[in-house]
């Protein structure tokens, strides 16, 4: 029953789906730069953000939230960069990435994952605040943010 209860919400999303122009435009998928992958936050008050950077004078404001290295000269005439910032966790239960970019005539689509432990699961108590930072090629379009949440069972 639950199987059919689903099957048909499935038909009925299609059928009667969305008519935005975001839901109706083709996308393809582009090649993502990592510029720091699965890094950890030296801000340790800092709320989940997602954020994308359009110019090197914003990325060099954002880049003291996740690091004191000298700031990576990026081309921003040709590319986007995103920084995906989870925020302070107060053990070690999760993790955020950018897992693809996606580009259509009108917009991109940025799809982002944030995967946490289930309790009950053995976890470090440290104290973090995860973060991913990638780069790909684009023009300025507006950016539609798509998150994913995952919890992982133990």
């Amino acid at each position: 029953m639950k199987v059919r209860a689903v099957s048909l919400i499935m038909l009925l999303s299609v059928v009667f789906g969305c008519d935005s122009d975001s839901e109706r435009e083709v996308y393809e998928s582009v090649e993502l730069t990592h510029v720091v992958r699965f890094g950890d936050s030296r801000i340790t008050d800092s709320p989940k953000r997602i954020t994308v950077v359009r110019n090197q004078e914003q990325f060099r404001n954002e880049w003291p939230r996740v690091s004191s290295d000298v700031t990576p000269e990026i081309d921003f005439s040709s590319l986007f960069v995103v920084i995906a910032e989870m925020g302070y966790q107060s053990s070690g239960r999760g993790n955020i990435e950018v897992t693809d970019v996606l580009f259509g005539e009108k917009h991109a689509q940025v799809h982002v994952t944030t995967s946490v432990v289930g309790t009950g699961c053995d976890v470090t108590t440290a104290l973090n605040a995860p973060y991913h930072i990638v780069s790909f090629p684009g023009s300025a379009k507006d950016v539609i943010i798509k998150e994913k949440y995952m919890m992982t069972d133990c």
